[in-house]
């Protein structure tokens, strides 16, 4: 089983999720970021499970699992899984990968 990492402003971008979902359905905003939670956790046993970041036009050596509207950008280093940012795919996070 691989360990998994966060990167600071990941944390962030999951805190800015619940907080957007929250004023509108706070029980929804619960649900949806403990479905999101879990849907990182399976990174765990397979890291491999999402595209390379070059088929969202990113050149960057990363990776990318989607949930709904968001995109999870991780790296796969040795038996770490560090998650780098969960960004709503409308967005242009391009640069902020």
């Amino acid at each position: 089983m691989m360990s998994l990492k966060y990167y600071k402003k990941a944390l962030e971008d999951i805190e800015e999720i619940f907080i957007y979902i929250f004023q509108d359905k706070p029980d929804t905003a619960k649900q949806y970021i403990k479905n999101l939670r879990k849907r990182i956790e399976i990174l765990h046993f397979f890291p491999n499970l999402g595209q390379d970041c070059k088929t969202k036009m990113i050149n960057k050596k990363c990776k990318v699992l989607a949930l709904d509207n968001f995109l999870i950008f991780y790296k796969v280093n040795g038996d770490v899984v560090t998650i780098q940012r969960v960004l709503n795919q409308k967005q242009n996070y391009k640069g902020s990968i």
